[in-house]
């Protein structure tokens, strides 16, 4: 098969990994096919090393031209948040100096937050924005820059995903109370009508006979999706 680097460049720029481990510990190389496969769920048509070359210019030429990257992250107890904007797309000479930005941002529950002023970038190609919110809350927001230098105007939008530090803790969801529920296996609920190794119908009856007797929850194994062949017919041996 004739090598494809640009392909794999492309794979590469969109996270998808060109190599992993299986279940045994055996090194597996993504295959271009694979690579493929997955771009072109992406979004991208990809069947020819021109087509991946011309992709993956077109995403160099978005690179230099976004003021924002498309998401981030933030974790709440990272203090004043800020936002990184790129200028790489904005003209070059004195207007590299002093530039007319606009900042939105929009909270999950609607509230909304808009400043104003000027930025002296000194010639910069990327800046940093402090976020006009103080304190956001968990959730999506969304984040709108919009730079003015001379007759030029650039916007860009983020999607801002503020995360916790830390996985919610029981306490925090029901204080002091106290609270009882039932940790089954789906596979070892036994019933008429499963064929010994229990069922989604199983597990509603469950709910339903658990709820009435004022348990307020059922935790059960994760549910895997399986290739049902082969070594794959155990609930312990998920696909991925």
């Amino acid at each position: 098969m004739t090598p494809r680097p640009t392909l794999r460049a492309l794979a590469d720029r969109m996270g998808i990994v060109n190599d992993y481990l299986d279940t045994s510990g055996v090194r597996c190389t993504t295959s271009d096919t694979t690579c493929e496969a997955l771009l072109a769920a992406l979004g991208f048509e990809v069947s020819s090393e021109e087509l991946a070359e011309r992709a993956l210019a077109a995403l160099d030429e978005q690179a230099k031209t976004r003021l924002l990257e498309p998401v981030e992250v933030i974790r709440t107890a990272a203090g004043n948040h800020h936002v990184r904007v790129c200028l790489r797309g904005l003209p070059a000479g004195r207007w590299d100096w002093m530039l007319e930005v606009t900042q939105e941002v929009t909270q999950e529950d609607g509230e909304h937050h808009r400043i104003e002023g000027r930025l002296d970038s000194r010639g910069q190609k990327s800046v940093t924005l402090p976020v006009p919110v103080v304190i956001l809350s968990h959730g999506y927001h969304e984040t709108r820059v919009t730079v003015s230098a001379g007759n030029r105007q650039l916007t860009g939008e983020q999607l801002l995903v503020v995360a916790p530090t830390s996985c919610t803790t029981v306490r925090e969801l029901i204080g002091n109370h106290r609270l009882y529920g039932l940790n089954v296996n789906l596979y070892t609920i036994r019933s008429e009508r499963n064929w010994g190794v229990g069922d989604l119908g199983d597990l509603r009856g469950l709910l339903q006979w658990a709820g009435e007797l004022g348990a307020a929850f059922v935790g059960t194994n994760p549910l895997h999706a399986l290739r049902n062949r082969g070594g794959d017919t155990s609930p312990y041996g998920p696909v991925t």
